[in-house]
């Protein structure tokens, strides 16, 4: 038995776990879905908000963006995080249920417009002329 926990916003996956406070619970058994429950959680304070995830007893959490420190604590307490997602709700857990989860375009990181210099870590990268224009001249 497999218990994953997803982070909701309307019907579709909340594009940032720090502020989400709905999850759906869902409880997988021999590959198929057994049983789901919608849960409440509104913590704010970090180590308290992931004390309240960790009490869901979800051994998975898929999410969308999610910051370091509340993704190591969570991993810290033996939760995989699979984050960085979005979509509807239904089709992101009939994915993870048919193994199909990678191979779907749900990652936030692709499809917003990135170019060079502008992904996640990243410092942006100035054109040739810098700041200011040409020759460090104000315009």
């Amino acid at each position: 038995m497999m218990k994953v926990g997803i982070s909701v916003w309307e019907d579709r996956i909340s594009p940032v776990l720090d502020g989400c406070s709905r999850f759906l619970v869902v409880e997988i058994e021999d590959g198929q879905e057994v049983w789901r429950e919608g849960a409440e959680i509104s913590e704010t304070y970090l180590p308290f908000r992931a004390r309240a995830i960790v009490d869901l007893g979800i051994d998975v959490l898929i999410c969308g963006a999610v910051s370091r420190p509340l993704a190591a604590m969570l991993s810290g307490s033996g939760i995989s995080v699979i984050g960085w997602m979005n979509g509807n709700v239904d089709d992101v857990s009939q994915d993870f249920l048919s193994g199909k989860l990678d191979a779907r375009m749900f990652d936030m990181r692709r499809g917003f417009g990135m170019r060079k210099g502008h992904g996640p870590g990243r410092r942006r990268l100035r054109d040739c002329h810098g700041r200011f224009g040409k020759g460090g001249i104000r315009a």
